[in-house]
């Protein structure tokens, strides 16, 4: 008897387990192919297979360059303030649609490709209305349910550029969809592109919700070369000191600079704290700390090799462009070799550069 009364809640606890779990990876690529193979199963009496959807983040500029040669333009209406989506069909996809609401079958040969018109436009739009209002219902408990909801077919626009006037948002949510429809599995492909809003909801470990940049230009911003300075310190000193200073004359320089370097992308905004030392012969900087927000914040204490040997050799800097100047080469030359003058094994360096005591007072003096 306990057994019995005991299964009905065992099923109810794991329904809701399986439906958090669900919850959990209905990814927007995910709710938008359940909305097409829904719709296409209840609007079209026929079945239709997504073969591929890429998830991408993009402006209005390269959103048009996803778009095929012919095809079927349609802005999208948001909510109420919101910013106008886009959808473009390509001429297969187009022409498989209309024949599937006309003759009630899809030809295993596509028909040849022509320009899109208004009456095209008018008997895919009820598909698409009937794609977006399930792509909602499907993420309206997750955490993109901002961006997805309230969305609809516009009028057809007639060539790129006037579909270009109505993308008045910085970014859009782009999704490049293939597809095949009918028992004859005629392929086609759509963009659909909504706007970003402002308001980034958080997931339920409170992570923010992303897209996928664009590929195209997110490798041309990791092939950008930053340049990293290695700052020892900042003095501040009167003018006159300043304009005196000549070759041979020694600053001061506090104890404390060797161990606590900054790191700074050619700004002064420090993205990590670093100790000057040495690996392999040459100068190096371990990463100590991560500022907020910066780089390196595993504490993997990593040692960046600064290109200079260590015994500051003037062809060696000039071989790697890479001259420490002013207040970087006094304290660099003041940095001690591995004990017994041996560098430390590859991969290795020195917990403390060590100064000697006149090293050191030469420093501060």
């Amino acid at each position: 008897m306990a057994s019995d009364k005991a299964d009905p809640v065992l099923r109810r606890k794991a329904k809701a387990a399986r439906a958090q779990i669900e919850a959990r990876v209905m990814s927007p690529a995910r709710g938008l192919r359940l909305a097409l193979e829904r719709t296409a199963a209840r609007a079209l009496s026929m079945p239709l297979g997504v073969l591929g959807t890429e998830r991408l983040v993009a402006d209005p500029a390269s959103l048009l360059e996803m778009v095929a040669e012919g095809a079927l333009l349609m802005s999208l209406d948001g909510p109420e303030g919101a910013a106008h989506g886009a959808l473009a069909l390509d001429p297969a996809l187009t022409a498989a649609l209309v024949e599937a609401q006309t003759t009630g079958t899809v030809a295993p040969r596509a028909t040849p490709a022509r320009a899109p018109t208004r009456t095209d436009a008018a008997l895919c739009a009820p598909v698409f209305d009937a794609v977006l209002a399930r792509f909602a219902a499907n993420m309206a408990a997750g955490p993109d349910a901002g961006w997805t909801g309230g969305h609809a077919t516009g009028p057809m626009q007639a060539a790129p550029h006037a579909l270009r006037a109505m993308l008045t948002a910085d970014r859009y949510h782009v999704f490049r969809v293939s597809v095949k429809l009918g028992e004859a599995g005629r392929e086609g492909a759509f963009v659909l592109a909504l706007p970003v809003v402002a308001a980034t909801s958080a997931d339920a470990d409170g992570t923010a919700a992303a897209a996928l940049p664009d590929p195209r230009w997110q490798a041309r911003v990791l092939d950008t070369t930053v340049r990293m300075d290695a700052v020892l310190c900042r003095l501040e000193l009167p003018l006159a000191e300043v304009l005196a200073l000549k070759p041979g004359d020694v600053v001061p320089i506090a104890r404390e600079a060797l161990r606590d370097v900054a790191l700074e992308p050619g700004t002064r905004r420090t993205v990590a704290r670093a100790r000057l030392g040495q690996m392999g012969g040459r100068r190096a900087l371990r990463l100590t700390a991560a500022a907020p927000g910066g780089a390196g914040g595993d504490g993997s204490h990593e040692w960046i090799a600064a290109g200079l040997s260590a015994a500051g050799d003037a062809s060696d800097r000039a071989t790697t462009g890479a001259e420490p100047e002013g207040l970087a080469t006094a304290a660099a030359d003041a940095v001690d070799e591995q004990p017994g003058g041996e560098d430390p094994p590859a991969g290795e360096a020195p917990d403390d550069p060590r100064l000697s005591d006149a090293e050191l007072e030469a420093l501060t003096r």
